[in-house]
């Protein structure tokens, strides 16, 4: 489920690079850049792969999936529409930050389901 997401413009207020993290049990945050095409998805375990050929109407999709973890096993895992690498592994205190983020972000939305 989507918890937070962020956009950055160009210089010509066009969508330049869209950041979300997510409550899932797989995948901790993305990073689209819609120009390239490229879809980086981090996973819980550290790893990130970068996904190309991803059009924003499937980013769009992906993004608001009940489960993104679903979404990727069906739609980009093993489909080779999506060419696919191994990144990097990010450092246990670069998967922390992310989880505290995500953490905060969890406690922001229950704040609001219970004030609104």
């Amino acid at each position: 489920m989507l918890l937070k997401r962020v956009v950055q413009l160009d210089d010509n207020g066009v969508e330049d690079v869209i950041e979300a993290i997510y409550d899932s049990s797989n995948l901790l945050k993305t990073t689209y850049l819609p120009k390239q095409q490229i879809l980086y998805i981090y996973f819980k375990k550290g790893v990130v792969y970068s996904y190309y050929n991803v059009d924003k109407a499937v980013y769009t999709e992906f993004e608001t999936a009940e489960s993104q973890g679903t979404y990727h096993n069906k739609n980009f895992k093993n489909n080779n529409k999506y060419p696919y690498s191994k990144e990097f592994k990010m450092l246990n205190f670069e998967i922390q930050n992310i989880n505290e983020e995500i953490e905060e972000a969890l406690k922001n939305k229950l704040s609001q389901s219970n004030n609104g």
